[in-house]
Formats: C-alpha cells, structure tokens, sequence
C-alpha cells in the first residue's frame, strides 16, 4: 500500500514532467518559420554548433558530428546547511534530543573529467572521471564541534548517446551508460568517539560500490536564436555492495530555455527534477543511533531546483572553445528526515571541441 509520501511525491513528479513537456511544445508553437527555413541552408558543422550554443546545460547529454572529440573540465560545488523532515525545517536542538551527534554543514566539491568521441553523426561515445571532496562539520549533544572530510576518485562512468530521431528543428538522443565501482565506499577520518579513524556516514562516501546503469532520453527543440528542451535520466541500482547495502534509485528530470543573444553570449533558464530513492540493507560498521546520516532509512525524498546558466563560446581560432556558468538554487524540498537541506549548487566548466578537419 502506498503512503500518502509516496503518493505525493509521484503526483508531483507526473506533474513536473506533463509541464516540462507541454512547455516545449507551447515554445515549438512559437517558433518563426523564417528561421526554421534558415536552417536547412546551413550545414551540418553549422547545426551541430548552433545546437551546442543552445544545449547550454552542462550535463544535459548530447551528440557531436562525426569525428568530433570534445575535451572539458567541470568544477562543481554543492552546499547544505541544516536540517528538514519532510517539506518544514528543523533545528539541531530537536534532533540532538534523539542522536548524539547532529550534522550542521556539508560540501561537496567536484573536478570532472569528460571525453567524447563521434564516430558517426548518430553515435557518440563519453567517458567521465571525478575527483572529490566532501567535508562535514558536526555539532555533539555536548556542544562540542568537529569536522570530518573523505576525498578520492569517484565512480567512474561510461556512456552511449544516439540520435534516434532527428527532423527540422527537433531531435531525441537516447543513452546507455554503466557508473564502475571505483570510488571508495569505506572512508574513514578522526573522531572524539574514535581518534584512528571512523567509518563516515552514506553521503559521506565518496563511491557507491556497485555497477550502476543509466538511462536517458533528451529532447531538442532548436531554431538560430533559442533552444530549449527536456532531458529524463534513470539510474538504477541493482544488488547489494561488498559492505551490504545498495543505494536507491534515482530519476533526475531537467528543463531548460536558451536564448542566444549573439555569436559568443548565451543564457539558459532550468529547472530539475529530483527524486532519491532510499538506502537498501545497511553496513554493519555504522550506528544510525549515532547520526541520522548513517540510518539507511532516512535517504529518500524529492528536490525540485531553479537556475540560471552562463555560455561564452569564442568565434575564430577558439571558437570550439566554450566556457560555462551555472548556479541552482532548491525551490521544493520533500525529504524522508530528518536529513540535510540542500542550500546551492554552482558549476563552472571549460570545453573545447575538437572539430574534424
């Protein structure tokens, strides 16, 4: 039987992605013909760099013109502060009544490596490698305060993007991709409770553990001034880790418009969607009596962003040169808690593609 949670959560996430599709097809509607006919003048180099002007999302998938290699490098930091249970904040007051220790920030920093290759104009490979930072800082019934910090290579993840459909000014790029246990899933750092070193909680962790698939599909809409469209992602985790426990599964569904003001300038309004599945089985070595981070229960809910992106993209002997700026800020926040808060997210990425010759 399904909780009147669950039942929310899933309205909301139908309701989401009937907007985000009804939008695109409201801006399809407003298109100009004279500028859908311009594109039949311009080649395909010409199209596919149009398209990555208006694709200014960074991690929305895309494909490349045969031959392409697209090297880039992201910087990504994420903020929480706080606590919430369900969709009302709570202080750390109230849940130093029940754990021992109550977690009062955490940030995640990211340094992200992407390679793509087109072997064909349908088919495009990637391949991306991340380094990361978390770190922690925690308050004890006691007042006392500390820190902890896990760092290392994440899991890395491969992927296939195809073009299944692509007529005038709309395309669909389905993909297929494995996320390899690479990252570490038994950090450890100094304590009070444990000078050599405790196991960090589950968000503390810097891998999953497991071999994890995703599945997306993107839709594009694009003439020579906007862009704009509708990426759905599944990634699903299918069996226990070493350390017993697999985390959930997660669907992130993301909408944009672009607007490209000229040849080098270009802006992006977004919105995610994000829903967490929860934590299922539990590693041994952690107390959930301790904090609530370590209880595989608390991991679940729905985040809902807004944002606004940045593109600069160079003309001449750069022009496959492109820097990127994103900020995300949460507008909705249904968590299964008491869990942290999500406060921000910024992204900055610098792209180069290699275009054939």
């Amino acid at each position: 039987m399904y909780t009147k949670t669950t039942i929310m959560n899933r309205f909301i996430k139908q309701l989401f992605i009937a907007s985000l599709i009804s939008c695109v097809f409201c801006f399809s509607a407003l298109a100009n013909s004279d500028e859908e006919d311009d594109l039949y003048s311009l080649s395909l180099e010409e199209l596919m760099n149009i398209r990555m002007k208006k694709i200014s999302l960074l991690d929305v998938p895309h494909t490349h013109a045969k031959g392409e290699i697209m090297l880039s490098y992201h910087y990504m930091s994420m903020n929480m502060e706080g606590a919430r249970d369900g969709t009302k904040d709570i202080s750390n007051d109230v849940i130093l009544q029940d754990y021992m220790v109550a977690p009062d920030k955490m940030n995640m920093m990211m340094h992200m490596f992407h390679l793509m290759y087109a072997p064909s104009d349908r088919l495009t490979f990637m391949l991306m490698m991340n380094q990361t930072t978390k770190s922690m800082d925690v308050v004890m019934r006691n007042g006392m305060e500390f820190s902890t910090t896990s760092k290392g290579f994440s899991d890395i993840k491969i992927s296939a993007l195809y073009t299944l459909f692509e007529k005038k000014e709309t395309r669909l790029v389905g993909g297929f991709g494995l996320s390899l246990p690479t990252g570490s899933i038994n950090a450890t750092d100094a304590t009070p409770m444990n000078e050599q070193g405790q196991k960090l909680p589950y968000p503390m962790q810097i891998g999953t553990g497991t071999v994890d698939p995703t599945m997306s599909l993107t839709y594009f809409l694009s003439n020579t001034n906007y862009g704009w469209g509708v990426d759905m992602r599944n990634t699903f985790r299918l069996y226990d880790n070493e350390n017993g426990y697999h985390f959930g599964n997660t669907f992130k569904s993301t909408g944009w418009y672009s607007r490209i003001w000229n040849d080098w300038f270009t802006t992006t309004l977004m919105t995610d969607f994000l829903q967490q599945g929860k934590i299922s089985g539990a590693d041994e070595d952690l107390n959930p009596m301790m904090i609530y981070t370590a209880d595989p229960s608390l991991s679940n809910g729905t985040i809902i962003y807004g944002g606004l992106g940045i593109n600069l993209h160079p003309n001449g002997k750069i022009e496959g040169l492109r820097l990127a700026i994103e900020g995300k800020l949460p507008v909705f926040q249904n968590l299964n808690g008491p869990q942290m808060k999500h406060k921000n997210a910024l992204k900055v990425a610098l792209t180069y593609v290699f275009q054939k010759k």
